[in-house]
């Protein structure tokens, strides 16, 4: 369980909902992304259920997590080690050939400053797309058309190559004007 898709801090692992689905499915990670993104912290997720997380989670493209791995004793094997817990995550929502929106990325705050934002978004960026698809652009998420939503760690976003977009409009909910 220490291989990476991403070279990440030492401790950690990077894993997505398709590859490692059960890390995805598991109580005690499921929690974590409730609770987060349901707390007041997060302007963008807050009040959202445990069901409503769930069939989001369930429903996108893809995720991703930074895991922390557990601490294994001496000549101790994976399988009897505790699992992974999530301390990052992502989710991505789209359509699979050209267009993707980042959704809910978030890092403990415990977490912080280690590097594990950019690692996870940087997984989702490069690694999204289906590997078994026959279309390149459809393999290759790094051709995708991204956007996102973020107020916070706006640095990392354009460090990476993502621009204000001019064109954009947002329909918030319950504002839907049919005059």
């Amino acid at each position: 369980m220490t291989q990476s898709i991403l070279a990440v801090a030492s401790g950690f692992t990077i894993r997505n909902s398709r590859t490692s689905p059960a890390l995805f499915r598991n109580a005690a990670n499921r929690r974590v992304v409730h609770e987060f993104l349901s707390s007041p912290e997060v302007y963008w997720g807050h009040g959202r259920s445990q069901a409503v997380v769930d069939r989001q989670t369930s429903s996108a493209l893809i995720s991703f997590g930074v895991f922390k791995l557990p601490l294994l004793a001496e000549g101790e094997e994976d399988e009897s080690a505790e699992a992974p817990s999530l301390v990052a995550f992502s989710r991505v929502v789209g359509d699979g050939e050209r267009f993707a929106y980042l959704a809910d990325v978030f890092v403990l705050p415990e977490y912080r400053g280690l590097g594990l934002g950019k690692a996870v978004v940087v997984a989702t960026l490069t690694a999204s797309g289906d590997p078994s698809a026959e279309d390149v652009v459809s393999r290759d998420s790094t051709q995708w058309k991204w956007i996102l939503f973020a107020s916070k760690a706006k640095d990392i976003y354009i460090r990476l190559g993502f621009q204000l977009a001019e064109t954009a409009y947002e329909l918030a909910p319950g504002t839907l004007n049919l005059a």
